[in-house]
């Protein structure tokens, strides 16, 4: 086998009680309930997240196909995991190597009794196969949708988060953020985590002037 280096191992803090359900209840249920599925979702709608999270705490072996630099043999023996995540997956279907890599290992796991969790953007009937067998065996999966989190729900990520930071996030500041920052979980994932290292690095309470600082939107009056 050609040695790869694998993408990065999940984030060990990135956790499921981080993670804000919304409208979303049901796959957070099929996942809880470990059988293999198909969750498919927009950019931001919280897949890496769940992935991530369900190896952080569940275990098993976690991987993002959205690396251009990895090829298909990386997927030899994964069937040994008692759970595989694989993790945008659209990007290889199509393929033909990689689909091939692809049914192997999902034979594999049907062997080895092992849990198939695939995350994609797509769902299975939308993305353009080349081998129609594995695309038979995708379409076994339960699929679920995950749908992106209204304003009230993102207000709620924000508080899940930050308490799981141990950082205090005001009403204030959660509705400035909401008012000045991108709707998207990772964007807003991302801002937090920003502000967490900021806060402790300043050692500043988070506020509202704080937090315009560190977006660069200086306002004379919150430093007067």
């Amino acid at each position: 086998m050609k040695q790869q280096t694998l993408n990065a191992w999940p984030d060990p803090g990135t956790r499921m009680d981080a993670f804000e359900p919304g409208p979303n209840g049901a796959v957070l249920a099929a996942l809880a309930s470990g059988d293999s599925v198909w969750v498919h979702g927009p950019a931001g709608a919280g897949k890496t997240h769940l992935a991530q999270a369900s190896i952080a705490e569940g275990g098993g072996f976690y991987l993002s196909l959205s690396d251009a630099q990895l090829t298909p043999d990386v997927l030899d023996g994964l069937e040994q995991f008692t759970r595989v995540v694989l993790d945008d997956v659209s990007a290889v279907i199509g393929v033909a190597e990689w689909e091939r890599a692809l049914f192997a290992l999902w034979n594999g796991c049907l062997d080895q009794g092992s849990c198939m969790w695939v995350f994609s953007a797509e769902p299975v009937a939308d993305l353009p196969w080349v081998i129609p067998d594995l695309r038979s065996r995708a379409a076994q999966l339960p699929q679920f949708a995950l749908h992106p989190l209204d304003d009230g729900h993102l207000r709620g990520l924000l508080r899940r988060r930050a308490d799981v930071l141990g950082l205090h996030l005001g009403d204030e500041v959660i509705a400035y953020v909401m008012r000045r920052h991108g709707r998207s979980t990772k964007q807003l994932v991302g801002l937090l985590d920003q502000i967490e290292r900021a806060s402790l690095r300043d050692q500043r309470v988070v506020t509202v002037p704080f937090v315009r600082q560190l977006l660069g939107e200086r306002s004379p009056a919150d430093y007067g």
